[in-house]
């Protein structure tokens, strides 16, 4: 009896903790439950000898479900620092009370894009005893990379005849790249966490596709990563 009334006692205490950091939304403010797409621009940026910085080359695609509640999920591409990067993408989205009509603020996004870039390389084995070849295939993780974004949600109500109306996503991230197979020069075992090789800013803009969140596609073959990388669901 004492046990089932301390697990009551915990569970409501943990239940009033809850409450207590729920967010309390507008009673006016609009849905941002749906499905968003958009592209990854590497922002142009010059270092200190004047030349273009590492990064400002890259782009990429992205889709990512945003449910009622809880978090989104979904799938990007992203070609950067030479290599395409291809992961999974978490967010979540916050409405805010922004008013109505014209253009304005409805929400905010913040997510994390994480992706690895797979190689594969194609060669022959040959049989010693037979003298037969045999192909062979192996698969290699080539570079991490972790994009974190804030974006703002802005819903454009325009009211002119042949206007386009929508909701629109414009943000900012920062791109992290790292190296999962450095290894200590001393020991030779490999260096954990994997080490940074070079960071990039990164323009994220989208629109939603549609209200209602709908399963991503898969992006294993857009690329020569042999499906590595599945498709997330915003369900």
């Amino acid at each position: 009896m004492k046990q089932s009334f301390a697990l009551l006692s915990a569970f409501l205490l943990l239940q009033m903790q809850i409450w207590a950091f729920s967010p309390n939304y507008p009673n006016n403010s609009q849905s941002v439950t749906g499905t968003y797409a958009g592209t990854l621009i590497g922002k142009v940026t010059f270092d200190s000898s004047g030349g273009v910085a590492e990064g400002a080359n890259a782009a990429g695609v992205w889709v990512i479900g945003e449910p009622t509640a809880g978090l989104g999920t979904g799938v990007f591409a992203f070609f950067g620092s030479g290599s395409a990067y291809l992961g999974t993408a978490i967010a979540i989205t916050t409405p805010v009370n922004g008013g109505s009509g014209g253009t304005v603020q409805i929400g905010t996004m913040l997510g994390v894009f994480d992706g690895q870039a797979n190689v594969t390389e194609t060669f022959t084995e040959t049989n010693p005893l037979t003298g037969l070849t045999t192909p062979e295939t192996e698969t290699f993780v080539e570079g991490l990379c972790a994009i974190n974004f804030t974006a703002t949600i802005t819903s454009v109500q325009n009211t002119s005849p042949g206007g386009q109306s929508g909701t629109l996503i414009n943000g900012t991230g920062q791109a992290t790249y790292t190296n999962p197979n450095a290894t200590d020069p001393v020991t030779g075992l490999p260096v954990t966490p994997p080490p940074v090789i070079g960071t990039s800013t990164v323009i994220v803009t989208g629109y939603e596709q549609s209200t209602t969140v709908t399963n991503t596609v898969s992006l294993s073959t857009l690329t020569n990563t042999g499906g590595s990388q599945g498709a997330g669901s915003g369900s």
